[in-house]
């Protein structure tokens, strides 16, 4: 059964209609866990708050440390232009972008902070021309800016002298104000502090950045050293979820304590603020949260089915379609401070959030376009126990066939009895010329109506998630709920218009891009930078092949930190995992955003697998342009003659040497413990350590933290009659070498392994 009307769209497409406030929140959480790195990085005694309500209009984000305070307001903006007219708007109420409200929010912001700068931050850009540009002055963010955003070039305006006299002019047309306020002076010291960053990276280009900016504050301050971005992100999305009323700052010793392995480390007793309620976050996290339980429900239960959310087909049951050859099912989600009434049920309005009027004339426009299963609101509000409710309500348990059934607590729903038909009836006549009480009758037999649902799922949804996963082999394992969560989260951001579908072959891709970002965070744990992080691939080779030795660690952790530093989508393969995994890794390249496919292999794999490997991928090189492989693999002169491929790279051998890291990093691996002639010392105490470095498995063991035993030795042998020094080495008692001594060179190792 083909469900829905023809369109235009590709196959496995569907139209996602536009949810700004819910990226506006997610654009929110992504810049505090930004500006919470940055914060490590650059400052000292800090302290970060969201929503605190002494910062008035700008207190999404609130960055206090001894230079002052750092005013954010993050804006998302769907159509991502700002015009001049809502900047100079005075209707502040309707408008995100009026300097005039910013302005007297300002003159209260410094009676409670020492305001450094007030800064509106934004995914669009201002439209500029000739009338307006003599008010700007353009300028892009130094390092030393909290907004300052590694791998892209991040631009910002301020506003000069010449626009004083017209923000005055506004200032003094907004209603209920104090004109006295604004005065010249007033406005020029706003105008000094205040900032407006445009086209500001949000989404996927922001967590890239985060993660980049990661890496810096693992080397440079030893902090989040087991930590990965997820982790750190769902730490400050709960704490950003707390309630209204008093709540605790974010500290760096708070944070390092609350991400410390030592369960005995004290918490410092910290400060509080007080923050605003924040109900637009709390429905969004609801909704990604049902949208997991419904993924994960209908893949271990269903076969042959979709997910799609704010499906645009599906009008206000649009939240979560769950489409299958010969039905489909709708779910709204309702996010509610407090319970559900009577007469909320019973209202006429469109804009009542659980009107039943409105979503019976909803239901009426799909059933005539799909076999409808059932249509379901589903909220965290209970309903309210009066008389006029309970009477016609009938409480009945969910089913482990159902696609809202938790494991755990047992999950009610309620529907209506025929007693409530002529109730329902007598509200839609003020909408409807005639309706029948069959076509009510047969809308509150589809109906289910989910109340007091639970907010968190996590622990509900554990043992659930498992369930789903057991028939799907390896690709599945050692993936958490946390993990899939995150996932549905990256696809629920996806921007309006044309979107993906979520299918069983979509949810094994997914898997597949977890256990590559999971290799890559191994990557990243690696406490290693490099003098140059250049991506220099020959435009015109689509394979390249780097031959290593047996220590095929840094060359992998070489080509991470480039493309994580330039920006560049990449898939890894993680040499440790199945062949059934690595497959579907391969498999999972498939999708446009991936660029790179790096895989790596200690040994080549038998030249059968290398071609079954090719043949599932020259479709998608030859689609794709612009994607390229890497092979990082032991050396192997007849690999290229025998796979005759013309557009693989020649072979790029010996590309890591101590040499190429940063020179920070050098001494930080020369301070390494290892122990030398059975002595435990530094590498630089050994006045050999310049020497043992340039020997791969060395670098390759202080660079894993492993443990190095060296044993060395000189002696003089006669070699046809001639006097020679040799050194005699062990590496962690393995077979003694004799190695030379180059005579111009006595203090140097050289070429050690070859």
């Amino acid at each position: 059964m083909n469900i829905g009307p023809s369109t235009s769209l590709p196959r496995g497409k569907f139209e996602k209609g536009g949810n700004a406030e819910t990226k506006g929140k997610i654009f929110q959480i992504n810049l505090i866990t930004f500006c919470l790195l940055k914060a490590f990085e650059k400052l000292k005694n800090w302290r970060l708050s969201p929503e605190n309500q002494l910062a008035g209009k700008f207190d999404d984000v609130v960055l206090e440390c001894s230079e002052g305070a750092v005013l954010i307001q993050t804006k998302y903006k769907k159509n991502k232009k700002v015009t001049f007219e809502e900047l100079l708007a005075t209707n502040s109420k309707d408008n995100n972008f009026s300097l005039a409200k910013y302005f007297l929010s300002y003159q209260k912001d410094k009676s409670n902070f020492r305001v450094k700068n007030a800064i509106i931050c934004t995914n669009a850009s201002i439209v500029v021309d000739g009338d307006n540009q003599k008010f700007l002055n353009r300028q892009i963010a130094t390092s030393e800016s909290i907004l300052y955003c590694p791998g892209h070039v991040c631009w910002f305006y301020t506003f000069n002298e010449t626009i004083v006299p017209v923000l005055k002019k506004r200032i003094k047309e907004t209603k209920n104000i104090d004109e006295g306020i604004a005065t010249d002076d007033n406005i020029r010291d706003f105008l000094e502090h205040f900032q407006f960053y445009y086209d500001y990276p949000c989404g996927t280009d922001l967590r890239s950045a985060t993660e980049l900016l990661l890496s810096y504050v693992r080397l440079s301050k030893n902090v989040f050293n087991k930590t990965t971005l997820q982790d750190i992100h769902f730490k400050v999305k709960e704490w950003f979820e707390r309630p209204r009323g008093p709540c605790e700052y974010l500290t760096e010793d708070g944070v390092k304590a609350m991400f410390s392995e030592n369960n005995a480390l004290t918490v410092p007793q910290p400060d509080t603020f007080q923050k605003t309620g924040d109900a637009g976050m709390k429905s969004t996290t609801f909704h990604i949260q049902i949208i997991t339980l419904c993924f994960l429900n209908a893949l271990g239960k269903f076969k042959d089915w979709k997910l799609s959310f704010k499906n645009r087909r599906m009008g206000k049951f649009d939240d979560i379609v769950l489409e299958r050859p010969d039905e489909v099912l709708s779910i709204q989600t309702k996010y509610k401070e407090g319970k559900i009434s009577y007469s909320e049920l019973l209202s006429t309005s469109s804009k009542n959030n659980f009107s039943l009027v409105k979503y019976f004339l909803q239901y009426r426009e799909i059933k005539a376009e799909y076999r409808v299963a059932n249509v379901i609101i589903c909220s965290n509000a209970a309903i309210r126990a009066d008389n006029d409710t309970q009477k016609y309500l009938k409480r009945q348990k969910a089913t482990r066939g159902s696609l809202l059934y938790l494991q755990g607590p047992d999950s009610f729903f309620y529907t209506f009895d025929e007693t409530f038909i002529p109730i329902l009836k007598e509200r839609l006549e003020n909408h409807l010329e005639t309706v029948k009480e069959e076509e009510i009758r047969d809308f509150l037999e589809h109906l289910r109506l989910y109340c007091d649902y639970p907010m968190d799922l996590k622990n509900n949804m554990e043992e659930e998630s498992l369930r789903g996963f057991r028939r799907y082999g390896n690709i599945f394992h050692n993936v958490t709920l946390q993990d899939i969560i995150f996932k549905v989260g990256e696809w629920f951001e996806h921007p309006q218009g044309e979107c993906e579908y979520l299918t069983e072959s979509l949810a094994k891709t997914m898997m597949s891009e977890i256990r590559s970002r999971k290799y890559s965070e191994e990557l990243d744990q690696y406490k290693v930078l490099f003098d140059s992080n250049k991506v220099a691939f020959d435009d015109t080779k689509t394979i390249f092949y780097l031959a290593t030795g047996k220590e095929y660690l840094l060359h992998v952790v070489k080509i991470f930190r480039a493309l994580q530093h330039n920006g560049i989508k990449a898939l890894y393969v993680d040499p440790n995992e199945d062949l059934d995994v690595k497959m579907q890794v391969i498999e999972a390249f498939d999708r446009p955003c991936h660029e790179i496919l790096v895989i790596t292999r200690p040994e080549l794999p038998p030249f059968d697998v290398i071609m079954e490997v090719y043949a599932k991928i020259r479709g998608t090189l030859e689609k794709y342009a612009y994607k390229k492989i890497l092979l990082v693999a032991k050396y192997d002169d007849k690999l290229i003659p025998r796979l005759g491929i013309e557009n693989i790279s020649q072979t790029i051998k010996g590309w890591v040497t101590f040499d190429d890291f940063l020179s920070e990093t050098q001494t930080n691996l020369l301070k390494k413990q290892i122990v030398f002639n059975e002595n435990i010392t530094s590498l630089e105490d050994t006045k050999m350590g310049n020497c043992l470095v340039q020997i791969p498995s060395i670098l390759d063991k202080i660079v894993r933290d492993e443990r190095v035993i060296v044993k060395l030795c000189v002696r003089t042998l006669k070699i046809k009659g001639i006097e020679q020094k040799i050194i005699l080495l062990n590496i962690n008692d393995s077979e003694w070498k004799t190695i030379p001594v180059d005579p111009t060179r006595e203090s140097r190792v050289l070429e050690i392994e070859k």
